[in-house]
């Protein structure tokens, strides 16, 4: 028989989930968790809903994370989600790093207290379809953040690659380093007009067409639009003081055109590593 230890503040998560596949508001000790997980997985290969108690306001690192690490900072939780939900007006507020990375989520609703998504929350959730975050309270980031209040880490939703639409938050005003990277199915991108930062790859690898860069926006980090290969139409409607990297729209051979209101040569580098494109400035 093979032992693992689980930290004492998964333990919370597990049980919520637990108690809501039984439908019951049962207690588990710590000695009693294995044989109450394996009522929530059910037969191997299965996946289960896991609705979030309307109190718990934390979802901690790694929770439901199904991936192995060398230096097991996480160990596999061993449950298949396919859905999580959470109740109107729940309580929770912060979603921790990993918590359902490599998951087979195909939904989860975010309400409106949720503050913060740790890095690589979702990265590889393959089946997610679709994320809504209008609803949330999240408007900035901070690198390595951890739970402070109102941050979109990095990588969260990076490797969805059947993620068809992403709903950003309508108050957002940075971005994590390789937010979306990699989703290739999204094929349209609504920045909001609040945004300033653009981290890098934060939006590499997508499958849209065209891209509408806010006036608000001041910053583009390397590799932002990177690999976007179905890209053929960039249009600034203001002018960053920060983008003066050549790799911005690396490896995105497909666009044609890049508009500007700013005159030629204000900003170096252009056209940030969009080859084909020419450039049309002062619109």
């Amino acid at each position: 028989m093979a032992f693992v230890t689980i930290n004492e503040e998964h333990l919370t998560d597990i049980a919520d989930a637990i108690r809501h596949k039984a439908g019951t508001d049962d207690t588990y000790k710590p000695r009693e968790m294995a044989s109450a997980i394996y009522g929530i997985t059910g037969d191997s290969g299965s996946s289960t809903v896991y609705k979030v108690s309307p109190y718990t306001q934390q979802i901690s690192n790694g929770a439901f994370c199904n991936i192995n690490y060398s230096d097991d900072m996480y160990i596999p939780c061993g449950i298949s989600l396919s859905k999580v939900v959470v109740p109107e007006n729940a309580a929770l507020r912060f979603i921790g790093d990993f918590a359902f990375r490599n998951q087979s989520l195909t939904s989860m609703n975010f309400t409106q207290n949720v503050g913060s998504i740790g890095q690589w929350a979702f990265a590889n959730c393959i089946n997610l379809k679709e994320v809504d975050l209008s609803a949330t309270e999240i408007n900035t980031f901070a690198e390595n953040s951890g739970s402070n209040f109102s941050t979109l880490g990095g990588y969260q939703f990076c490797g969805c690659k059947n993620l068809t639409k992403i709903t950003l938050p309508p108050n957002l005003k940075y971005t994590g380093e390789g937010l979306l990277k990699g989703c290739s199915s999204i094929t349209t991108l609504e920045l909001p007009s609040t945004l300033l930062s653009i981290g890098q790859d934060a939006f590499s690898g997508l499958g849209i067409t065209e891209l509408v860069i806010p006036e608000s926006v001041q910053r583009i980090d390397p590799s932002a639009f990177a690999s976007c290969t179905s890209l053929k139409t960039v249009r600034f409607l203001g002018t960053p003081r920060y983008m003066e990297s050549s790799t911005i729209f690396f490896n995105c051979p497909s666009i044609q055109m890049i508009s500007v209101p700013w005159g030629e040569g204000d900003i170096l580098n252009a056209p940030w590593g969009a080859t084909n494109a020419v450039m049309r400035y002062g619109e």
